[in-house]
């Protein structure tokens, strides 16, 4: 029938998909208006025949002819058209969202007797379930998507599911995103699909997100009638991990050198104490310098360990926890770092005004530690007994050459006149500028009293007035938690924080100190910090021991001076690690300044892809300096020794500084080198200069799956949350979009040929008629 119209009115080839045609008008008539036209019609036509000789027969064929003709005409004016009926079905979109961040490689899911990761977890919903996909591929267009803090889309390859029909399955790469923003990437993937009819989403996520969705993607999700339907990845117990969240620990140490190592502790997911084991590793050897066990809960703990260095050179040290229980997460339970151990001992100038009991202990302990050159002066005794200590002075330095060699000046209780005003300025500059550390020890008669008007009070962590009152009673100390920061007070190994709980109980007698200086609070300087302090029967405290950074060097005040009496209770063991600890603090902040021609540093110390990091080469020799361009070129190299970048570092105007940023790609481990002449053979610049590009910890710092999250998100948009092993249910869920398309074709057919023959054939059979019945 469509074939004998389309031909009857020449309309040319009409798509296959168009049938049930059917006659339509450009112009619309009503229907009462049609019966007025044909009624009229009638009437023109019988009253025009009405008068006519002839037969009734003629004059009704007649006058049906030309209502045929005039009813021809208004046809023509109305416009027909003929109209082909076509309708399209725009299949609606479920975009399926995967997540793609580091915490999908935690192992908590619990699975045929084995744990295995979150990201296993997905990879079996999707490849062991493919009939699930098929039956939504079947019934709506499916997209892919993967998301971390953004979204991109996943790329596809045929796979046969159970009813052998082959369907697309996303290809999953390694999940690396460094952290995750569920509301924004749902945000995302909806208005990237605002122009299509979107049935649901499918969001398959551990539920560990930097934010939480707010009422703006509420609001977008119900006003485009799309809900989520969440699947809940990872285990719903918590879970238990145990991670090494910060190292301390000294750049540079003296051989033989007891090296403190702060570690610090993170626990998660577990109420219950576990034991854990920690491990001070040398890379090289694989040697345990040092290990302990303690009982870890919830909260964070830090435990102090020591490393003895016995060999020279850059060191490279392994920080490893092992729990007993078991560990989530392997990749955070170790550090490394590097200290660099410099072959020589530490060189001491001691200066006593007279020979108090701590003197003679502490000048004993420095002639037989072998690790320390000591050069000792008592102002008050003979001049032949003037000079103790294991390297002997003709005088004390009056010149920088002179002073240049100690690493540490310990003053005693001695009087500020006995040295000259130059004497002073030099010893303020090598602390300030090379970094000599300074080590006082108050005592009753000059120290701190005769320095208050001296050129060297600034080096005191305390303000006038220094008239410092004796305290009443025995005192007992404490250390405080910076003391434990800096690794210093380490007087028993064995213990976790490494004190002597006995040295601050007052029971036992022979801890207590009769000589404390009381020090007012209000008169520590604002960059003081306290190291220990003392407290007597009132618990009323006092600092003991102050530290205090000048320039380049430290500074430490002792308001005690009877040390000496613990030998009493526990032997010398405790006192000479007293003192050996501050003195190896202090003397190892001049390895950091001093007697350096340049040093190479790349900050921040946690190097993050992505982020700007300074890249700082500084010289401490003028005339090198001066020699050097204004910009020096570095290469950056990666661990196998490709080149990664070249970086020209540009002359601080205002110093002997050269600096740059880099922004590291990737992670991994990099070395710096110095591209030029005049430095390539310098030590300092020639040593390993390696450092670690890590990705951030922001995915792993709490590591349980928030599935009251996931929950939420659908409640809130009109889905739910579908357990995994029953997902064939998302199904029946899914609603239906699909969008109705009409899409028909018209064609106008007044101006065929057929109506113009039409026409002319009715108003031609007229005229004969006419002429038969001799009207013309």
């Amino acid at each position: 029938m469509n074939y004998i119209f389309t031909w009857f009115f020449n309309l040319g080839p009409i798509p296959d998909d168009a049938e049930g045609i059917r006659i339509s008008w450009n112009h619309s008539i009503s229907s009462w208006i049609w019966f007025v036209i044909i009624l009229f019609l009638i009437i023109v036509s019988s009253w025009s025949y009405s008068k006519v000789q002839a037969n009734i027969v003629s004059r009704f064929l007649l006058g049906s002819v030309r209502f045929a003709s005039l009813l021809l005409l208004v046809i023509l004016v109305a416009g027909p058209q003929a109209y082909f009926p076509r309708e399209t079905i725009d299949e609606d979109l479920v975009m399926v969202m995967l997540d793609r961040s580091a915490s999908m490689t935690i192992e908590d899911v619990q699975q045929s007797g084995e744990k295995i990761s979150r990201e296993q977890q997905l990879r079996k919903i999707i490849n062991e379930k493919p009939s699930v996909w098929s039956d939504i591929s079947s019934r709506s267009d499916v997209e892919w998507i993967g998301f971390s803090s953004g979204i991109y889309n996943l790329s596809t390859q045929p796979s046969t599911g159970d009813s052998e029909q082959e369907i697309d399955l996303p290809v999953l790469d390694e999940p690396e995103g460094w952290k995750t923003d569920i509301p924004l990437s749902i945000r995302q993937a909806v208005e990237s699909n605002a122009n299509r009819p979107v049935s649901a989403i499918i969001l398959a996520s551990d539920g560990r997100s930097m934010q939480i969705p707010g009422r703006s993607l509420n609001r977008l999700l119900t006003q485009q009638s799309i809900p989520v339907f969440t699947l809940k990845l990872g285990s719903e117990d918590p879970v238990h991990d145990v991670s090494v969240a910060d190292v301390r620990h000294p750049d540079r140490a003296f051989i033989r050198d007891s090296i403190p190592v702060v570690i610090s502790i993170k626990s998660v997911g577990s109420p219950d104490e576990v034991n854990v084991s920690v491990d001070l590793i040398d890379e090289s050897t694989n040697k345990k310098l040092d290990s302990k066990s303690i009982r870890l809960s919830d909260e964070d703990q830090e435990v102090l360990l020591t490393a003895r260095m016995d060999d020279p050179g850059l060191r490279n040290l392994i920080v490893r926890l092992k729990s007993d229980e078991g560990d989530l997460f392997e990749n955070n339970d170790q550090y490394e770092f590097d200290v660099d151990v410099v072959d020589r001992p530490i060189r001491i100038l001691y200066i006593e005004g007279y020979p108090r009991w701590e003197y003679r202990y502490l000048k004993n302990l420095l002639v037989r530690e072998s690790s320390i050159e000591s050069s000792v002066m008592l102002l008050s005794a003979d001049r032949e007994f003037a000079q103790e200590g294991n390297t002997p002075i003709s005088r004390l330095p009056r010149t920088k050459e002179e002073i240049e060699p100690f690493d540490l000046m310990i003053i005693g209780d001695v009087p500020s006149g006995f040295f000259s005003p130059e004497q002073l300025d030099l010893f303020s500059q090598q602390v300030s500028t090379e970094g000599m550390g300074l080590f006082w020890i108050g005592g009753p008669r000059n120290t701190p009293s005769s320095w208050s008007t001296s050129s060297m009070d600034e080096l005191l962590p305390m303000r006038s007035p220094l008239e410092l009152e004796r305290a009443n009673g025995d005192r007992v100390i404490s250390p405080t938690n910076l003391s434990r920061n800096l690794g210093v007070l380490v007087l028993d190994p064995t213990t976790t924080d490494g004190w002597v709980d006995e040295l601050s109980d007052p029971d036992t007698g022979w801890a207590a100190l009769h000589s404390l200086q009381i020090i007012e609070p209000d008169q520590l300087k604002p960059t003081s910090e306290v190291l220990a302090v003392a407290a007597g029967q009132s618990t009323e405290e006092h600092p003991a021991l102050l530290s205090m950074r000048y320039g380049a060097g430290q500074v430490i005040y002792s308001a005690v001076d009877d040390i000496w009496r613990w030998r009493f209770g526990r032997g010398e063991e405790i006192t000479d690690r007293w003192w050996i600890g501050l003195i190896r603090l202090l003397a190892r902040q001049s390895l950091d300044s001093s007697r350096r021609v340049a040093e190479l540093n790349v900050s921040p110390s946690r190097l993050i892809p992505g982020r700007t990091s300074n890249v700082t080469l500084e010289l401490f020799d003028q005339r090198m300096a001066d020699a050097i361009d204004d910009v020096v070129s570095i290469e950056i190299t990666s661990s196998d020794g490709n080149l990664v970048q070249k970086v020209d570092l540009s002359k601080d105007p205002m110093g002997s500084v050269w600096k740059s940023n880099w922004v590291p790609d990737r992670v991994g481990r990099f070395d710096i080198k110095v591209n030029h002449p005049l430095l390539s053979g310098l030590s300092e610049l020639n040593r390993d200069t390696w450092f670690d590009v890590v990705r951030p910890d922001d995915e792993f710092r709490i590591l349980d799956a928030d599935h009251d999250l996931l929950e939420k998100i659908a409640s809130q948009s009109g889905g739910s949350s579908v357990p995994v092993d029953s997902i064939e249910r998302i199904v029946n869920l899914l609603p239906n979009r699909d969008v109705l398309i009409e899409n028909p074709i018209v064609v106008p057919i007044w101006n065929s040929g057929t109506f113009l023959f039409l026409l002319i054939g009715l108003l031609t059979t007229e005229w004969v008629g006419r002429r038969l019945i001799r009207m013309t």
